[in-house]
Formats: C-alpha cells, sequence, structure tokens
C-alpha cells in the first residue's frame, strides 16, 4: 500500500468497515461502531500511551457503559468512589469531605503568607516538615499546632501545640470529669466561682499541708495561706487526721468565726483540748478574755443542766447543778458532803465572808465569817450568833453549861426560863408566867437599891386571879400585903 503525506479531506464520510472505523458526514469518528454520537465514539477498550490532556472528563453511569475507570494500577474510579495509592495537590475547593485513611493530610499554604490554612499532618518531601492546622479560622498562626476560632490570647479560640499545652479563651467542660495532674505551678491568677463545682476535693500532702500554694481564696469569704484556713462560716463536717502540726492535720489549729454542726463534734486524741479565745489552752476547756468570759448551759424549755463525777451520764457517783423551774439547785448524788471552801490558796489579804446576798436591793441576809461568827441579817456578825431583829425560837433553846446568857434589854419569853446557875440581871425582867428558882434568888450591890416587887392589885384583880400557894400580892384599895395559904389570903398586917 502507498504511503500518503499529505493531508486529505472526507466529504461526504468514509467508512473503513461497518463495525471497526467510520467518520460520518458530520465529522463524527466511531471506532467499533457505525454511529459515532460525539467526534470520538469509542465502543470498546482504548489505550492511549503518553499524556492525554482534555477540558471535561464524565463517566456515565449508563447501563450500556462500563462505569470503572482505571488509571494505570494506582487509581480506580467505581460508582463514584476514587481509590487512590496516594492524594497530591491543593484541595483549597474540596468540601463535603466525610474521612480520611491516609498517611497525612496535605492541604496547608499558610506558612507561606497565604491567608488560609488548612489541615496537614506533614510535608510529603519531607516528613519532619510539620505544618499547621486551623479550623474556623482563615487567618493562619504558627504559634500554634492546632487553632480553632482564632489565638485564645487575643480573641475567642482554642489552641493546641505538640507538646500537648491547651488554651482557651473560655470555659472548658467534659461531663466525664477530668483525669490527670494539676501542678500548683500551673495555677496562676483567678479561678471564678462560676467556674467552679459545688464540691472541691484536694488530696491535700499530708506532711507539708498547702504550703506549697501562697493563697487560695474562695470569694471572699475563704482564704487559704500557708496551710492557715480563714473562713466566716464551717457548716457540715470537718474531719482532721492527728500525725502533725500542719493545717487540718497533726494537732488540728482552726481559727474561724463561727462553725456550725448538725451533728457532733468529736475530739478522740489523747490530750486533746479546746481553746476559746487562746491558742495554746492548758485546761480540757479553757475560754480567755480580755472582758467578760460566760460559758452557757441553755434549755429553752427543760432543765438546763451541768454534771460532773466519776461516771458516764448523772449517776451514783456523781453531782449535779442544775436550774429547772426557776430553781438553782444543786446535787450530791453519793455520800460524801458539799463542802463550801474560801481562802483555800496562798493569796495575801483580808478572808471574806460566805454571803447569802438578795439581789432586788444587795441586801446581805446571811454572812458567816470566815472565823465563824454567823450573822442574821447582819453583814458583819461579832458573835457566833448575831442576829439583827428579833428572833423567834418555836422550841426550847439550850445553852451549854456553865454559858452565861446576857441581855441589854427587856428579855420576853411566854414559857419557862430554867436557869441551873445563876441569873444575872442589870434591868428589867419581865415574866408573864411563873418563874421557877431551884436556889436562892440574891440582890446584891444594896447601895444601888435593888428591889423585889410583888405585884400591885385591887380588890377586883385580886379576886380574879389564878391564885397559888405562897402568892403574895399587894392590894392598893385596901393598902396591905397578903399572901395566900392555899385557902384564903391572909393580910401581913392590919
Amino acid at each position: 500500500m502507498a504511503n500518503y503525506k499529505k493531508a486529505f479531506n472526507f466529504k461526504h464520510g468514509v467508512q473503513v468497515d461497518v463495525d471497526n472505523f467510520v467518520v460520518n458526514s458530520i465529522g463524527n469518528v466511531g471506532v467499533g461502531t457505525s454511529r459515532p454520537g460525539q467526534l470520538l465514539d469509542v465502543y470498546g477498550t482504548a489505550r492511549v500511551n503518553g499524556l492525554t490532556t482534555t477540558t471535561t472528563l464524565t463517566v456515565t453511569d449508563d447501563a450500556q457503559f462500563n462505569s470503572d475507570v482505571k488509571i494505570g494500577t494506582a487509581v480506580t474510579i467505581s460508582n463514584g468512589i476514587v481509590t487512590a495509592t496516594e492524594y497530591y495537590g491543593n484541595g483549597f475547593y474540596l468540601d463535603g469531605i466525610i474521612g480520611f485513611t491516609t498517611d497525612g493530610f496535605v492541604v496547608h499554604t499558610a506558612s507561606n503568607g497565604v491567608a488560609r490554612s488548612g489541615i496537614a499532618a506533614y510535608d510529603k518531601s519531607n516528613s519532619d516538615a510539620l505544618f499547621k492546622v486551623g479550623i474556623g479560622t482563615t487567618v493562619a498562626n504558627n504559634s500554634y499546632d492546632l487553632v480553632v476560632g482564632g489565638d485564645p490570647n487575643s480573641t475567642s479560640g482554642i489552641s493546641l501545640v505538640k507538646e500537648g499545652n491547651l488554651k482557651s479563651s473560655g470555659t472548658i467542660t467534659a461531663d466525664g470529669g477530668f483525669i490527670g495532674t494539676v501542678r500548683s505551678s500551673d495555677l496562676t491568677g483567678l479561678i471564678e466561682d462560676a467556674r467552679l463545682p459545688d464540691t472541691i476535693t484536694s488530696n491535700i500532702n499530708q506532711t507539708t499541708g498547702v504550703s506549697t500554694f501562697s493563697t487560695i481564696k474562695v470569694g471572699t469569704a475563704i482564704t487559704i495561706t500557708s496551710g492557715v484556713v480563714t473562713a466566716t462560716t464551717f457548716v457540715g463536717s470537718l474531719t482532721g487526721t492527728a500525725t502533725n502540726s500542719s493545717g487540718l492535720t497533726g494537732t488540728p489549729n482552726i481559727s474561724v468565726g463561727l462553725i456550725t454542726s448538725t451533728s457532733s463534734l468529736h475530739l478522740t486524741g489523747t490530750g486533746s483540748s479546746i481553746g476559746i479565745g487562746t491558742n495554746s489552752p492548758t485546761t480540757d476547756l479553757q475560754i480567755r478574755r480580755s472582758g467578760n468570759a460566760v460559758l452557757e448551759v441553755v434549755s429553752d424549755t427543760n432543765k438546763a443542766k451541768i454534771g460532773l463525777g466519776n461516771s458516764l451520764g448523772i449517776g451514783n457517783s456523781s453531782a449535779e447543778i442544775r436550774f429547772h423551774n426557776k430553781n438553782l439547785e444543786l446535787y450530791n448524788y453519793d455520800t460524801g458532803n458539799i463542802d463550801t471552801i474560801i481562802h483555800k490558796g496562798t493569796g495575801a489579804g483580808t478572808t471574806g465572808n460566805f454571803r447569802w446576798i438578795y439581789g432586788q436591793d444587795n441586801s446581805v441576809l446571811l454572812s458567816l465569817t470566815y472565823d465563824g461568827n454567823f450573822g442574821i441579817n447582819e453583814s458583819s456578825p461579832t458573835h457566833k450568833l448575831h442576829v439583827s431583829g428579833i428572833a423567834t425560837f418555836t422550841d426550847d433553846v439550850d445553852f451549854g453549861t456553865s454559858s452565861d446568857v446576857t441581855t441589854h434589854g427587856a428579855l420576853t419569853t411566854k414559857g419557862s426560863v430554867t436557869v441551873e446557875d445563876s441569873l444575872t440581871l442589870s434591868g428589867t425582867m419581865s415574866v408573864d408566867g411563873v418563874v421557877s428558882a431551884s436556889s436562892t434568888i440574891k440582890f446584891s450591890n444594896v447601895a444601888n437599891g435593888p428591889q423585889f416587887i410583888v405585884p400591885v392589885v385591887t380588890n377586883t384583880q385580886q379576886n380574879a386571879m389564878s391564885t397559888s400557894t405562897g402568892s403574895i400580892v399587894f392590894n392598893s384599895q385596901d393598902g396591905v400585903f397578903r399572901g395566900y395559904d392555899g385557902t384564903i389570903w391572909n393580910d401581913f398586917h392590919s
């Protein structure tokens, strides 16, 4: 066959074979088909060895065509799914990407100044050159490996660097909680109440307490400085384990304005004590004030009691001080005494008295001096019994052997007065009854004119008298002394 090196034209088409090659009258070329519908219509497999350039490549999903496209052995397009060994190039306009399984994302131009940031893991040509990633931002920030929204130092956003440091301009919320270590050196600035939970649990170092913190403030009510907690009010349970002398551990040192407990407060350590107004109590309970120090035991509706003794509760080996029904009562449930002691110590000065005082006018009703003088209505008694006022005895009064009775005024008795020794009168004795003497009645010191005076009566009074044998009277009407012999009155003279 001859070779033609010049161009040639087909005016009305050419057909080499019905099934192999056809050029129709409008210039469509069909390979493997006699009815080409496009400028080049190939029915079957086509192979191109070299560069193929096309503006648009469309693979139809018509049943008469094979919908798979293969590019060598590396890329396959089947039913809209692209399978390839690797992807290269700019994916700026890609969207609707659901998922990837690859060695890394290669979508990034922010580092060279272009105002867009994509997702990248590493440069394929240099795996050590890691790219930065931005989400929700068009401004690249080479200070972070990942930035969401923007730089949190200047605007709203979240940043992350490959060392693991995370920074957020807003609140970080985790419904599943937080697991990890918060170092004291990482806590700086102010943590607002709105960002804290209702309950905070801290595992404080048992040796150093919270001394690693200079100061912790919870609002304006609680401050922790060098292991010392200062608070306006404690409500609920406050528990400390005695292991050393720091904070709530060891010997707890609590200084607060008010502690409120709805249950009990227990101090179980050996040598435990409570100091109120003092940091160094020397007894089990010690209250110290520069002014008045007050301890109150109050019952709103029943007995207010203080128990003392050697048995739990108020048992037989106990005493009790109580206030009930307007009465102050003192009980000793055991068989011992109730002793009231003054001037037991070594203090110098005049010893005072035991006193009973009426609070409305502060008058001293009873007073017992340290040397045994007892005053009734007398604040400074000078005798063993000193009564200021009238004394009434409803039974016998017994004065001891060889005791003298001295009265500086009238002695009036409605009963018998028995004197077993001598009776000395320096004044007048009026007796509304019978005077019995078992010895001689003697008038001494005659120079002073002592006298024995019998009753002076009229006839009517004499006749009305309840007479006894030996009675003597002076009848002023008749002017005579008369004596009663048991039957009649006899004149001593006529």
